[in-house]
């Protein structure tokens, strides 16, 4: 591939109608009642032909919060005596599979286990890493990509591989939330088959396509942006019935403010639209240190480094970053390449592509989003950082240097006081609300 460079994006509005096309109950304001949800799911589903058809589906693991119980016990009866089956695929991505217990809290069925709750239902994580469940859809070709990513890549083509359960089965039925994303700008929809249940060359070159637009400016833009262009094209390979909920989560997880129905991109387009409205704080200054207080269902850094993007946009030039997260013990198990090549700016990579165009894209990608925007030098080898982030984890001082990080004691910080400092913001279950400054609010 040639040497790529970092861009300002391209990014189409959300055409007219795309919203509109879905059935939507609830909005930016308010919280759905169990009653509200249980009847809007039913009334969906009833209209839906799935009698007779086998139905995988789609929801997301333990890193999303999403009350995911005020749903899955209607869509289960709704189904029953309908569909010929049910498969429950847990979209990891490359995340680590979910335990039985895991997977109980997930479902809410920790009183009697997912079998007893969920009759017939087959509960199974997407294993992107065998081959026998992986389905190869063909590739799209590198000019295609170029016209997709507004030529950010020109001369690599995708080879699209996906789950089996998603091209084997009848229907496809994705059940997830819409929040701020730094790869995509907004998740859900189309992204719970890619990367959701799709393997390395797919999430490679759409995690690249994120970071050479780089994640402080692809978070929270509402829109289709390039990334999002690569998924939904990918994701017209898959040819089988495909319908979405997508759901706005009100803060803490516990409740819903809104659920859509339909084709999974109209379903998106009309829950990213309540996002952009419910998941995005605008503050009126920078602040000189902020400190993301990440939540314990992200429990290594590869996932725990939401609190950085989400935060990292409103820290002043030359600012603080503290991901404050005792209970992380490690960086990333499932991508142990990344000590290989630390933490870095997009610079880094791109002007010594030579040195790095063989490492898994993916672990290059996330490498930046943590550290954010800088420059590197290639003359004198000076990388300069636009912000500093520290880990304050479990992460010992000398695994955070190999990493290029740097390191703060979690016990050395004195929290409530810090949330007294005007100069400070501290963040409580950082990483799914984005914070940007009130000049760079969206017309919506």
């Amino acid at each position: 591939m040639s040497e790529p460079t970092a861009t300002t994006p391209t990014i189409d509005p959300i055409p007219d109608g795309l919203a509109e096309r879905a059935a939507l109950l609830g909005g930016p304001e308010g919280t759905l009642t169990d009653e509200q949800i249980r009847d809007f799911v039913t009334e969906q589903l009833a209209a839906t032909d799935y009698d007779g058809k086998s139905v995988c589906l789609i929801v997301p693991d333990g890193t999303r919060s999403v009350p995911l119980p005020k749903v899955l016990p209607a869509i289960h009866d709704a189904l029953a005596g309908r569909a010929a089956s049910v498969t429950v695929l847990i979209a990891l991505g490359t995340h680590a599979a979910m335990d039985a217990d895991a997977i109980d809290t997930l479902l809410g069925s920790t009183e009697r286990g997912a079998q007893a709750t969920y009759p017939e239902w087959t509960v199974v994580n997407h294993a992107w890493d065998d081959p026998d469940q992986i389905a190869d859809l063909g590739e799209i070709s590198a000019e295609r990509i170029g016209e997709l990513t507004g030529g950010l890549l020109t001369d690599v083509p995708m080879r699209v591989q996906i789950n089996r359960l998603c091209v084997e089965s009848d229907v496809n039925l994705i059940v997830g939330p819409v929040f701020p994303h730094e790869v995509v700008g907004f998740s859900g929809g189309n992204k719970y088959f890619f990367p959701g249940c799709s393997v390395h060359d797919v999430i490679d070159i759409s995690h690249w396509v994120g970071a050479l637009i780089t994640a402080s400016r692809i978070i929270g833009t509402l829109g289709i942006t390039p990334v999002r262009q690569l998924i939904d094209a990918a994701s017209e390979l898959v040819t089988t019935e495909k319908y979405c909920f997508t759901m706005d989560v009100k803060e803490g997880g516990a409740d819903l403010g809104a659920v859509a129905y339909g084709d999974p991109q109209a379903a998106w387009a009309a829950s990213a639209k309540i996002s952009a409205q419910t998941h995005i704080t605008y503050v009126d200054k920078p602040y000189r240190r902020i400190v993301a207080l990440v939540p314990e269902m992200y429990d290594d850094m590869w996932t725990g480094a939401k609190g950085f993007y989400k935060s990292e946009p409103v820290c002043a030039d030359g600012g603080d970053v503290i991901i404050y997260a005792p209970h992380i013990t490690e960086v990333a198990a499932m991508h142990p390449g990344l000590r290989d090549i630390g933490y870095h700016n997009i610079e880094y990579f791109t002007k010594q592509w030579d040195r790095f165009k063989d490492h898994p894209w993916g672990e290059l990608a996330h490498s930046t989003h943590v550290t954010g925007l800088g420059t590197y030098d290639p003359a004198t080898g000076e990388e300069k950082q636009r912000v500093n982030r520290y880990f304050a984890t479990s992460i010992s001082k000398q695994e955070c240097e190999e990493y290029n990080v740097l390191y703060q004691d979690p016990t050395a910080l004195d929290i409530e006081a810090l949330r007294d400092d005007p100069d400070t913001l501290v963040i409580d279950h950082a990483g799914e609300v984005l914070f940007r400054l009130a000049e760079e609010r969206q017309s919506l």
